[in-house]
Parts: structure tokens; C-alpha cells; sequence
């Protein structure tokens, strides 16, 4: 079978990106720590306000750019911040790969001293396609290059604890282990497993303007290896975040972020790699665009709202 150069540079991005010959069809964002809705659905209802978040992270594979993921969010706390909502779709994308997820998330949160302990859930479909016939082969025929796909159920758990300085969380975000790519005859059977995450970071003035914001995830697969994200941001006058961010899958990140006022934020992050993905992966570019809906009926939330995360 004869395919497009690309093809082959997409493979061998393919294995090198997953661990122990699995695929991860969870996305970590860059700025998770900002959103922290993509990990933990106990994260619902957090953000004092309905809250509307667009994501876009495109990661190009030498001149084709052939890896993307889209996510629009949003949520809502709501009967006086005792119960947090929220709906995700998402959207992944490995040149002929591609994984549509439909997400709704419910937390049930209890004041506790000093902060709030948020349970949370989600629950949703998730539908993966390959569309092999984009490929070219010589034999158009071969029963092999088929477009094939699935529809999958899966839910999720969260447990979430914050106040204005602080948060640490633990979800497993997709419980069921599903197949992502199952093509039959081939030797490349890509299977989800089951990730466990931990999130925290905190808040801490130095100066009268300027904040620090350490924070880390943690992540564990079953099967898998163990990974982390080391993140060290900067808060000038609760205006203009920046900072840095190490990921043991060996690159490093160049964040920033803008509250343009109580209703708009903009953050975005260039990635660069130095492992053996670096001949193929020369960049991943992500933007985020957060807007909240400032209503009169949210006023009573907005003393919940963790502003930095």
C-alpha cells in the first residue's frame, strides 16, 4: 500500500506519542490549570458566573499541521452555589483520526472551613472516526483501507477542593476503557486506558502588585508510565498572568494570560519540544478565549470565584 509522505510522518509521530503502544485520546491542555473543567468535572460552577470557554490547540507535524483539538465549555453554579453545571464538546484530530466527545458534568459542592468541597461527575458519548479511504493505495478495492467507526458511552468522577488561594483536585475523568482506533488485519490496535489525575496550585502575594502561582498535575495510567506538569506563573496586578511550564514528555511551555476586564479573558501558550518527537513536532500553538456572562442573578456567587484558577 502506497500512502502520502505525510502518512508516514504521522505514524511515526503516531507510536512515538504514545506510551507502551497505547493511545491517549484525553487531551491536557497547556493552560489546565486555568480550566480546569477539560480534567475534573467537580470543577462545575466554580468560575462565579455562567461562563462560556473556547479552546484551540493545533500542534503541527513538520509542514502539515495535522494534529488539532477544539473544546467549547460551559457552565454555571447554581441554588446559591450548591450545585455546579456544566456541558463540554470536544474535538481531536490526528489527520484521518478523528474523536467527537458530547460531555455533561453535575458537582454538588459543601462549604467547608475555610473553602468548598466540590463531588463531581460527568457522563457522555463519544464517537471516533478513520477515514482510511483519504489515503492513497493502489488498489482502491482492498478491504483493509475502509472507513471505520464507534460509539462509546463513558462517565467520569472528580473530587475538587478550593478557596481564593488554593485547589487540589482528584478526578478519573473517562472510566471505561474504550477502544479509540480498532482497525482489523492491521498490527496497530490503539486502546484508552484509564487515567487518574491530581491537580493543586496556590496563590501567594509578594509584592503589592505582583502574585506567584505554582501548581502541578499528576497523572497516572493504568499500564502505563506516570507523567507531571510543573507550572510556575507570575500575577501582575491581577491583570497580566505569565509564566512557564515543564512536562515530563520533555517540553516546555511559554504561557500568558489577559483579564481584559470581569468578563473577557485571553491566554495563550507556544510549546517546544526536545525528545525524539522534535524532528516531526516543532510546535504546539494554544488559545483560549474565556467569556462570563456578568448578570445581576450572579452577584451572589461571585465571593466563590477562585479569580486566578
Amino acid at each position: 500500500m502506497k500512502i502520502k509522505h505525510y502518512s508516514y510522518i504521522l505514524f511515526v509521530a503516531f507510536i512515538f506519542s504514545f506510551q507502551n503502544g497505547k493511545a491517549q485520546h484525553q487531551q491536557v491542555i497547556t493552560q489546565y490549570m486555568f480550566h480546569g473543567l477539560v480534567l475534573n468535572p467537580a470543577y462545575a460552577g466554580t468560575t462565579g458566573g455562567f461562563t462560556t470557554t473556547l479552546i484551540n490547540k493545533g500542534i503541527p507535524f513538520t509542514a502539515h499541521n495535522i494534529s488539532s483539538f477544539q473544546s467549547l465549555f460551559v457552565q454555571s453554579p447554581l441554588y446559591k452555589n450548591r450545585i455546579g453545571v456544566g456541558a463540554m464538546f470536544n474535538r481531536s484530530n490526528l489527520s484521518i483520526h478523528n474523536i467527537y466527545e458530547i460531555l455533561g458534568m453535575y458537582a454538588y459542592k459543601i462549604r467547608i472551613p475555610k473553602g468548598i468541597l466540590s463531588f463531581g461527575m460527568q457522563t457522555g458519548i463519544i464517537y471516533g472516526n478513520s477515514n482510511y479511504t483519504e489515503l492513497i493505495a493502489k488498489d482502491i478495492n482492498d478491504p483493509v483501507i475502509q472507513n471505520t467507526y464507534a460509539l462509546k458511552p463513558n462517565f467520569g468522577l472528580g473530587i475538587y477542593y478550593y478557596n481564593d488561594n488554593f485547589y487540589a483536585g482528584i478526578s478519573v475523568p473517562y472510566i471505561l476503557k474504550n477502544s479509540t482506533f480498532n482497525l482489523t488485519n492491521t498490527a496497530l490496535i490503539a486502546d484508552d486506558p484509564r487515567y487518574y489525575y491530581f491537580t493543586s496550585g496556590i496563590v501567594t502575594p509578594i509584592h503589592r502588585y505582583i502574585k506567584i502561582h505554582p501548581s502541578a498535575l499528576l497523572f497516572l495510567a493504568e499500564g502505563n508510565t506516570f507523567g507531571y506538569n510543573l507550572n510556575f506563573m507570575f500575577i501582575v496586578d491581577d491583570f497580566i498572568y505569565f509564566g512557564t511550564s515543564y512536562k515530563s514528555s520533555n517540553s516546555i511551555s511559554l504561557i500568558t494570560q489577559l483579564n481584559l476586564g470581569d468578563a473577557i479573558v485571553a491566554g495563550y501558550s507556544y510549546d517546544f519540544y526536545f525528545d525524539k518527537l522534535s524532528s516531526f513536532i516543532k510546535s504546539n500553538h494554544e488559545l483560549v478565549i474565556k467569556y462570563k456572562l456578568n448578570l445581576s442573578v450572579y452577584k451572589q456567587y461571585k465571593r466563590y470565584d477562585p479569580r486566578h484558577f
